[in-house]
């Protein structure tokens, strides 16, 4: 009984140690440490057309643009690292037609680091967020 008992646990010992381990971790921000850059995709999307104002950032970097439309893309190559982590923003504010008007739309930003998705936020916007605009943020 207690060779049977014996040959259980080094057997289960065997599979449980010979498992195969993933080799990326879907879950980890972190894309490097300090000097290293990165590639950014900002995406945004509405399902109403509009003067949407869009900000984008990461580390240093800042880009500031406002498009005539529904949709919008950007990518990047972050400038080299200055800490292990460093924090990715995309920020939308309502067209500023819609002021004092019931316009809204439903809303996607989603931001990918190294063609993988890390943060994604879908909201209807209106108006009144301009004052404190919907932003997403990651860690790269």
């Amino acid at each position: 009984m207690k060779r049977s008992f014996l040959a259980i646990i080094v057997v289960s010992s065997v599979f449980l140690f010979a498992c195969k381990k993933d080799s990326t971790n879907p879950g980890n921000n972190n894309t490097g440490g300090v000097g290293t850059t990165t590639s950014i995709r900002y995406e945004f999307s509405a399902d109403v057309s509009g003067a949407y104002k869009l900000t984008a950032q990461a580390a240093t970097w800042t880009h500031d643009e406002t498009i005539s439309g529904s949709s919008w893309s950007k990518t990047i190559t972050s400038p080299p690292k200055t800490a292990a982590t460093d924090t990715a923003y995309l920020i939308v504010y309502a067209p500023d037609s819609w002021q004092n008007t019931p316009n809204q739309a439903n809303v996607t930003l989603k931001i990918f680091v190294n063609n993988a998705e890390k943060a994604s936020r879908s909201f209807v916007l209106v108006w009144i967020d301009r004052s404190g605009a919907f932003q997403l943020k990651t860690a790269y």
